[in-house]
């Protein structure tokens, strides 16, 4: 089921005719919030194609109903779980975390430079839902020079909690680590972005990301901070 909905997606980012097409290019540098997890640097491609964009590894298409945008989309988030011995210590043998595979719609409406939007989505690994709640601005600088600031609450239930943020009680058991059954909660995402252009097509975009979670309600024995930091380091083009 959820190949077929990924594929729809596909077909409909790729049979959109171009008007405004954007192109960006970088990097994505993450700092591991397991222990015994390892930073990893990950390819990031932009695309914008119309009203169909490509982000990461999110595919999704903006439909315009006036006052609102509706954005159905899908997305494979390789930044997120790990594999069966990929963690080092006694995680080592913890099970592995497949990659959330994400599919769900996104309300947003733009308010002169305040963009907010309220998002969605089923997580087909952890048979997780979740809802996210966005607050992002523009401030511009310069003719050349924004200053790109966002804030989101997500909540996750309880599947999805356990799943990325715990472990089971055999996994504690054999790995010495302590098991809590954990609740749903909500976590923080913020974001401190810049943009940069040296024309009108050119430019270059930079931010630092921080993922906090709620104190309580994560397994100590696998997660490293209640603070997860990432950057992003992009090169864009519009043609």
């Amino acid at each position: 089921m959820k190949k077929i909905i990924m594929m729809l997606f596909v077909i409909i980012a790729l049979g959109v005719r171009a008007e405004d097409n954007r192109l960006g290019l970088g990097g994505y540098y993450k700092l591991s919030k397991y222990i015994g997890g390892d930073d990893k640097l990950y390819p990031f491609l932009n695309v914008t194609y119309n009203n169909a964009y490509l982000q990461g590894s999110e595919i999704g298409y903006n439909f315009d109903l006036g006052n609102v945008e509706l954005t159905p989309f899908v997305k494979k988030d390789s930044t997120e779980g790990f594999e069966k011995g990929e963690l080092t210590g006694s995680n080592a043998l913890l099970e592995t975390r497949e990659n959330p595979m994400l599919a769900g719609v996104k309300v947003s409406k733009k308010i002169d430079n305040l963009d907010l939007s309220l998002s969605g989505y089923r997580d087909f690994s952890s048979e997780g839902n979740n809802i996210k709640l966005k607050a992002a601005y523009t401030l511009k600088i310069f003719e050349f020079l924004y200053f790109l600031p966002s804030a989101s609450a997500v909540y996750s239930d309880k599947n999805y909690v356990n799943y990325y943020y715990g472990m089971t009680a055999e996994e504690s058991a054999l790995t010495g680590g302590e098991y809590k059954d954990l609740n749903g909660s909500i976590r923080g995402e913020f974001e401190l972005g810049a943009a940069m252009f040296f024309s009108q097509k050119a430019g270059v975009y930079f931010s630092y990301n921080v993922e906090a979670l709620n104190g309580h309600n994560y397994n100590h024995s696998l997660i490293k901070h209640m603070a997860n930091k990432s950057f992003t380091l992009m090169g864009m083009y519009r043609f």
